[in-house]
C-alpha cells in the first residue's frame, strides 16, 4: 500500500516539474506573418512585436498585407518563459509577375516592286519640204490687132496652098462656075477669096450689080 502511494507521488512530481519547465520558442522564419503569429501563440508566446527590414513597426491591421518572416529573436530551446517578447522581422513579398507572352511580330511582306514601263519613243516628225515658189507666169503679150491675129492664126493653121490649075479671080466667077463655096484644100481656093479666114471662100453669092 505504501509502495502504491510512492508511485503516485513520483508521477505527480514529474507532472509538476514538467508544468514548470519553460516552453520552447519555435522558429517561424520563412513563414507568412499570419501563420507565424498562430504558431507562436500556440506555444504560449503572446508578446509579439513585428517590424520591417528598416525597423519600422508593422501594425496588426497590416499583418495580412503579404509579409514573410525573414528573422526572429529569440528562437530555440533555451527554455524562455511565456512572458518573453518575440521580435519578428518581416519583408514585404511582391507577387511574382505573370510572364506576358511576347507577341511574335508578323513579318511584313516585302512589297513587290512595280516594273517601270519603258517609255515609247516619240517618232521624230519628218520635215515637210518647203514647196518651191512657182515661177511667175510670163506676162501676156499685148494682143495684136484682130485682123492681124486672125490672119496669123489662119496662116499658122492652114497648110500651104498647093498650086491649082483652077483659078477664080473673084467669087462671082466661082459662083458662076458652080464651084462656090470653096473650102480650103479644094481647087480654086485662095486666101484672098476667104475674107474672114474661116477656111471657106465665097460663102455668100455676090449680089448682081444692075
Amino acid at each position: 500500500m505504501k509502495f502504491r502511494r510512492l508511485i503516485i507521488g513520483v508521477i505527480a512530481l514529474l507532472l509538476a516539474v514538467g508544468a514548470c519547465k519553460p516552453p520552447t520558442v519555435p522558429s517561424t522564419v520563412g513563414q507568412p506573418l499570419p501563420a507565424a503569429i498562430q504558431i507562436l501563440e500556440k506555444a504560449r508566446f503572446k508578446k509579439i512585436t513585428v517590424v520591417d527590414t528598416h525597423g519600422a513597426t508593422i501594425a496588426k491591421s497590416k499583418y495580412n498585407d503579404g509579409y514573410l518572416v525573414s528573422a526572429q529573436d529569440p528562437v530555440g530551446t533555451k527554455g524562455y518563459p511565456s512572458s518573453t517578447k518575440i521580435k519578428l522581422t518581416v519583408s514585404e513579398t511582391k507577387p511574382t509577375p505573370t510572364p506576358t507572352p511576347t507577341a511574335t511580330p508578323t513579318p511584313t511582306p516585302t512589297p513587290t516592286p512595280t516594273p517601270t514601263p519603258t517609255p515609247t519613243p516619240t517618232p521624230t516628225p519628218t520635215p515637210t519640204p518647203t514647196p518651191e515658189s512657182e515661177a511667175a507666169p510670163a506676162p501676156a503679150l499685148a494682143p495684136e490687132s484682130e485682123s492681124q491675129s486672125e490672119e496669123n492664126s489662119e496662116e499658122a493653121e492652114a497648110p500651104a496652098e498647093k498650086p491649082s490649075s483652077v483659078y477664080y479671080s473673084n467669087c462671082t466667077e466661082a459662083w458662076n462656075a458652080g464651084a462656090a463655096p470653096i473650102y480650103r484644100g479644094e481647087p480654086g481656093y485662095r486666101s484672098k477669096l476667104d475674107h474672114d479666114n474661116d477656111g471657106v471662100a465665097c460663102e455668100k453669092r455676090p449680089s448682081r450689080r444692075h
